[in-house]
C-alpha cells in the first residue's frame, strides 16, 4: 500500500469512526468573556514548552443572538490529537464547549462544535423546571423573570462543582433552602458517571448556621441516585446566595462576602 492511499484509508476510518461528544457546561456570564477565552488560551498555548500548535483561531464570531470565540490546538506539530474549545455567550447566558478526537478528524470535532454552537444562538429558554426557595421555612416570592436567572445561576454552581461526596442530610431548621426539579432530565457537564451524561433530575442547595460555618451544602438527584457535591467556585455560590431576593435570608459567614461581587 502506498502512502498516499494510506493516509486516505485513515481520514476515512477517522471520519466513519463515532465521535466523542461536545461537553457543554454553563458558564458565568460575561460580555467580555469570549475575547478573554480566545486571549488566554492562544497565549497559554505559546507557552508551553514546547510550544503548542495552534490549528485555528476565531477571536469574534456571531451567529444569531450568539457570540463566540473558537480555540483549536495541538500540544506539539506532531501530535495525533486536537483539542477543541469554545465560549459562547448569548444574552445572560454563557457556555464552556470542549471536544478532542484525533487530529485527521478534525473537521468532522470542528463540525459537532458548530452544530452545538447552531442550538445555543436561538433566544434562550429556561429548562422546564420547579424552583422553590424557602426562608426559614417560608416561601420567597420570586417573578419569572427572577426564578429564570436564578434557575441560572444555580445551574452554574453546580456545573462548577469537581468533588462527589456522599449527600449530607441538611440542617433540621435551614436557613435558606433552594430546590429545583427538572421536568425532564438536564446535564450540566459535570463529570461523567460510569462513562454517561450525569442526568440531573434535582437539585438542592441549602444553607444553615452549622453547616459548614454558613457556606451551603449542595447535592443532586439523578438517575440512579443521590450525591452530595464539592469543591464548587466560590463565586459561582455568592452568584446564587447574594441576589437581592435571597440576600437578606442567608447567614452572616455568607452575606459578609456579598460585597466581593461588586468590586
Amino acid at each position: 500500500m502506498n502512502a498516499l492511499a494510506a493516509l486516505v484509508l485513515a481520514g476515512t476510518a477517522a471520519a466513519t469512526s463515532p465521535l466523542p461528544e461536545v461537553r457543554v457546561q454553563p458558564a458565568r456570564f460575561h460580555r467580555g468573556l469570549p475575547h478573554a477565552y480566545h486571549d488566554q488560551a492562544v497565549a497559554s498555548v505559546a507557552a508551553t514548552s514546547p510550544p503548542g500548535e495552534i490549528v485555528e483561531q476565531v477571536r469574534a464570531e456571531t451567529r444569531g443572538d450568539l457570540s463566540y470565540a473558537l480555540v483549536a490546538w495541538k500540544v506539539s506539530p506532531q501530535a495525533p490529537r486536537v483539542e477543541i474549545g469554545a465560549v459562547a455567550v448569548n444574552g445572560r447566558q454563557a457556555w464552556y464547549l470542549e471536544i478532542s478526537g484525533a487530529a485527521s478528524a478534525y473537521p468532522a470535532l470542528r463540525a459537532a462544535v458548530m452544530t452545538r454552537l447552531g442550538t445555543l444562538s436561538r433566544p434562550y429558554l429556561s429548562a422546564p423546571a420547579e424552583l422553590t426557595v424557602r426562608a426559614v421555612g417560608r416561601v420567597v416570592p420570586l417573578t419569572a423573570a427572577s426564578a429564570s436567572d436564578l434557575l441560572w445561576d444555580v445551574e452554574v454552581l453546580i456545573a462548577s462543582c469537581s468533588v462527589r461526596t456522599t449527600a449530607a442530610p441538611p440542617p433540621a431548621q435551614p436557613a435558606l433552602d433552594v430546590h429545583v426539579r427538572y421536568a425532564g432530565p438536564r446535564d450540566l457537564g459535570l463529570a461523567r458517571h460510569e462513562g454517561m451524561p450525569v442526568a440531573i433530575e434535582e437539585i438542592r442547595i441549602v444553607t444553615g448556621p452549622d453547616s459548614n460555618r454558613g457556606w451551603p451544602l449542595q447535592s443532586i438527584r439523578y438517575r440512579g441516585g443521590e450525591v452530595g457535591l464539592g469543591k464548587c467556585d466560590g463565586g459561582a455560590t455568592l452568584q446564587v446566595l447574594c441576589r437581592d431576593e435571597l440576600r437578606g435570608q442567608v447567614p452572616k459567614a455568607i452575606s459578609a462576602s456579598c460585597p466581593l461581587l461588586e468590586r
